[in-house]
């Protein structure tokens, strides 16, 4: 039992992670900013633009993974949270 929330925590950062980066590169190529001026004009143009993207959808990403990490791990279909069948209970007691 602890082994699958373990794991379906570690899903959640997973699919956090990569999700609001594939969302944040869409965000960013489809504003058409152009990071361009040198380093300090893009470094300032990136913290707006980040700034930007977080307060707008952060809490749709942490809502959408953490539902998609407790489906997944209810249901098992996410490595390392599948039931252990009855059988295998079995085999494992009798060793």
């Amino acid at each position: 039992m602890i082994k699958r929330i373990i794991f379906g925590f570690i899903w959640f950062v997973v699919i956090f992670i990569i999700s609001y980066s594939i969302g944040g590169y869409i965000y960013i190529k489809t504003t058409g900013i152009a990071i361009s001026g040198g380093f300090q004009a893009g470094l300032e143009t990136g913290r707006a633009v980040r700034d930007a993207y977080q307060e707008a959808y952060i809490i749709y990403f942490v809502i959408g993974s953490l539902i998609l990490a407790i489906l997944g791990t209810v249901t098992g279909i996410l490595p390392g949270t599948k039931k252990k069948s009855s059988s295998q209970k079995k085999v494992l007691k009798k060793k």
